[in-house]
């Protein structure tokens, strides 16, 4: 049986705020039922899929996910920082954030569903999973002016929160392989670093004894 659509939800929020002053983040994630965690999730790493770092803003991304996906491993309802999460945005504002959600969600949902999803809902599964991303979105959060050093971690993030969101046992899987593709695409750069390096301090030392011997 599928759960209720998060667009579902999110289109409720909008028209049941469409009289208010605002709502805060905190508040929509509450109302959501926690699966409003994710899209979180998938709209904070959306602009860190860019090939090129993105100083700072990858930086206070990531940490941001991480916080939220640690959260969720310990078991406590998932809350932002108060300055963040309790800042009531305007009407206009949020209207705004929330059209782009249920977009978001919306495409999401025609090719992601309940699938196989008995043992998503494990708690050691769960855990894991949110551990996992909190890895990642430490990575994502990391300095490291590479190409592609943002967007990959920040797709595995993505295919994962969209996973558990939609309880999606097969889509999982791509997440998983994600995630093994950072570790890979991380091992491989760092052996290229270190061998242009290493390479270039030979370069180096011969051009100081052909210099000492002239």
């Amino acid at each position: 049986m599928r759960h209720r659509l998060l667009s579902q939800d999110l289109e409720e929020i909008l028209r049941e705020e469409s009289g208010s002053h605002g709502i805060t983040l905190n508040e929509l994630m509450r109302r959501t039922k926690g699966r409003g965690i994710y899209i979180a999730m998938v709209l904070l790493c959306l602009p860190t899929l860019t090939p090129i770092p993105l100083p700072i803003i990858n930086n206070l991304i990531g940490f941001a996910v991480a916080l939220m996906a640690f959260q969720l491993a310990i078991g406590r309802t998932p809350r932002l920082p108060k300055f963040l999460g309790d800042h009531e945005m305007t009407l206009d504002h949020w209207n705004k954030i929330l059209r782009a959600s249920v977009r978001v969600v919306r495409w999401i949902e025609k090719f992601s569903h309940p699938r196989k999803t008995e043992w998503l809902a494990w708690r050691g599964v769960r855990t894991g999973n949110a551990l996992l991303i909190t890895a990642l979105a430490m990575v994502l959060a990391l300095p490291i002016p590479i190409p592609f050093a943002n967007s990959f971690p920040s797709l595995a993030i993505i295919l994962i929160a969209v996973s558990q969101m939609e309880e999606d046992g097969y889509l999982i899987w791509a997440g998983y392989a994600a995630a093994g593709g950072v570790v890979v695409y991380y091992i491989v750069s760092f052996e290229l670093i270190v061998g242009s390096m290493k390479g270039a301090w030979g370069l180096l030392l011969k051009f100081w004894e052909y210099i000492a011997s002239a």
